[in-house]
């Protein structure tokens, strides 16, 4: 991410975003499916068997989302994307916007993605190459939203 862009992630929307959706998966299967059946209404049923068959991993679940759910799911996360509602209203004024919704993507919703495709791809471990040192100590150290979140 480029730390200079306007809309780039910043450290403070990044770290609210890592809490709520821990508290998210470590909510029962229950209230997690019933929170899920609220924010997305009729395809709440579907969503909730994802929720269920992805057991409660975040960042697998986002990452199958479409764009206009993935809105939804930050909302209800209290994470704002600026452009958000220009988005929106570009998808629903034209039928075919779903082909071309990146060129109007707010660039915030892009990032958030790729993080949590980052993060289900890669496993939390030292990159010496970069001076990094991750997860000390940490016994699981495979990619998933959820043990990336518990190094921050």
């Amino acid at each position: 991410m480029n730390a200079t862009a306007t809309t780039a992630i910043n450290y403070a929307q990044l770290r609210a975003l890592l809490q709520q959706y821990r508290l998210f998966e470590k909510a029962t299967l229950h209230e997690g499916t019933s929170i899920i059946k609220k924010i997305f209404g009729r395809s709440g049923d579907h969503l909730a068997d994802h929720w269920r068959g992805k057991k409660k991993d975040f960042g697998s679940f986002y990452l199958n989302l479409g764009y206009l759910e993935q809105l939804l799911m930050l909302k209800c996360l209290n994470i704002e994307i600026s452009g958000s509602s220009n988005f929106v209203e570009r998808y629903n004024a034209d039928a075919l916007a779903v082909l071309h919704a990146r060129e109007y993507l707010p660039e915030e919703l892009s990032n958030i993605w790729k993080l949590l495709l980052f993060f289900n791809n890669h496993a939390v471990m030292n990159y010496r190459q970069y001076n990094i040192e991750l997860g000390k100590g940490q016994k699981d150290t495979y990619g998933n939203s959820a043990n990336w979140a518990s190094i921050f």
